[in-house]
């Protein structure tokens, strides 16, 4: 047992940064007592310094509470570590965490972060992946092997059989019939009531739920005879919580598989959720996938079982992409199991590479104002309500817009004599000078007195100050 926690562990000086804390089963951002959680950061370990923890770690059979000088505090209680690098540790909670906002806090050598708050609740729970997913870690009971699509591990692994009994394997199902010792290796007990799971949205029977190991649940079930060939996700609800995010499981039976495994992506989806429902459900417990990276990640992962065409159906609403969209051959599946992206039907879904500007507040008279991105400091187009508007100006018939307060120079102590480029219309790199947003105007245009920088220095058009005579130029923000 020790071996399948040792396995279960593995990846997942200046100060410690912390990043991230999440149930290490899933990445849901939700940790409860007794549950593995990975932490994410910088200087989280010794550079170089990457290791689970091993049999002479164990003393008197008792969990380790650090791992080369490397230890944590869930609400100042000591957790057990399992895993170490300097960018991610994992680790086992205290099983005596508290509901509600803890803190979280490592300790590198001395060194110890601030403090990270996450959400704590008494359940949390969620299947172990394979690798990075979607497929749960699971076993055929029969034997022990590995089960998964023949692709998983080639030669390894193998689909599960209608009314095969099959062993999968989750985290955070809080407590059991017997009390958790803190610290002790050996752990059991059963959960009673057992959860409810579905595998391809039918109920399965559940034969055990219990720890067996520290942190670790075992449940024994049954695949329903009317199974779907193909992957199946499934769910599992416990004390009225659901497991987030679902996962897979392969079943090769003699019920035809379904003509296409459909995927929904929604503006107000999540990518927690299974992605199989078009909509979110009532208690927002499942529903569509949000992005359209997540939702192509995932599909690429189920694609390569070979048992599934697969549709994509992006929902109405606009999609904002942080980069240009490649696709590739691993986004087209086979001429026989194709992947199709497509509209939901009667829905029109807009992908759009602008970035949303938030916070705009009333400044009075009709205007508004907020602050730019740094990423967008410079841009070309402005649009709201999908209708295009136009970019800042000064004065003129339709009025000025906003105030110059200074040039952007980067390089210190002072700028050259002159812009490296006359007119200031391009960036040049490595110049020290920053023109990115600019308008031109005219000495006739009416500039204000009380704006600043609006007229350019001698030999110098980019806006350095030099009085308040209004001569033609490029004015930089």
């Amino acid at each position: 047992m020790r071996a399948l926690l040792l396995s279960l562990c593995v990846a997942a000086n200046a100060q410690p940064v912390i990043n991230l804390v999440a149930n290490a089963a899933g990445e849901n951002p939700v940790i409860a007592p007794n549950t593995f959680v990975e932490i994410k950061g910088s200087g989280l370990a010794k550079p170089g310094d990457s290791r689970t923890w091993a049999a002479a770690d164990f003393v008197n059979s008792q969990l380790p509470t650090q791992l080369d000088g490397v230890s944590v505090l869930v609400n100042g209680k000591s957790a057990y570590v399992c895993y170490i690098s300097p960018v991610q540790i994992n680790i086992l909670t205290p099983p005596d965490v508290l509901s509600g906002v803890v803190q979280v806090q490592v300790n590198n050598n001395g060194n110890k972060s601030t403090a990270f708050s996450v959400q704590s609740r008494a359940v949390a729970p969620s299947f172990f992946l394979y690798g990075a997913g979607p497929y749960i870690a699971a076993q055929h009971s029969a034997d022990y092997s590995i089960l998964g699509p023949s692709s998983l591990y080639p030669g390894q692994s193998t689909p599960a059989k209608p009314g095969e009994v099959v062993i999968l394997y989750a985290d955070g199902l809080g407590p059991t019939s017997v009390p958790v010792v803190a610290g002790s290796e050996a752990q059991s007990g059963t959960l009673s009531p057992v959860p409810a799971v579905t595998i391809g949205g039918l109920p399965a029977t559940v034969q055990f739920a219990g720890l067996t190991g520290a942190g670790l649940f075992q449940l024994n079930v049954v695949v329903p005879q009317d199974a779907p060939s193909g992957d199946n996700v499934v769910a599992l609800t416990y004390a009225g919580t659901h497991t987030a995010p679902a996962g897979l499981l392969t079943v090769q039976g003699s019920t035809a598989a379904p003509a296409a495994l459909t995927f929904y992506v929604s503006p107000q989806g999540s990518d927690l959720f299974s992605g199989r429902l078009a909509s979110p459900n009532a208690d927002n417990s499942d529903g569509p996938f949000a992005t359209f990276d997540h939702a192509r990640a995932y599909v690429q992962n189920i694609s390569k079982s070979g048992l599934n065409r697969i549709n994509i159906q992006f929902r109405g609403g606009t999609y904002y992409l942080p980069a240009a969209i490649n696709f590739t051959r691993a986004d087209s599946g086979s001429s026989n199991l194709a992947i199709t992206y497509q509209n939901y039907p009667g829905e029109t879904p807009v992908f759009s590479g602008g970035v949303q500007v938030p916070n705009w507040t009333s400044a009075g008279a009709n205007a508004w104002k907020t602050t730019l991105p740094a990423s967008t400091q410079y841009f070309e187009n402005l649009f709201y309500n999908g209708a295009r508007r136009l970019r800042p100006r000064p004065g003129g018939p339709l009025g000025a817009f906003y105030r110059i307060a200074a040039t952007i120079y980067l390089n210190s102590p002072a700028p050259p004599a002159a812009a490296p480029n006359p007119n200031c219309s391009v960036f040049v790199p490595g110049s020290g000078w920053e023109c990115f947003d600019r308008f031109q105007y005219n000495p006739s245009d009416p500039i204000s007195a009380a704006w600043k920088n609006m007229a350019p220095a001698p030999n110098n058009p980019c806006g350095q100050p030099a009085g308040s005579s209004a001569l033609s130029g490029d004015i930089e923000v």
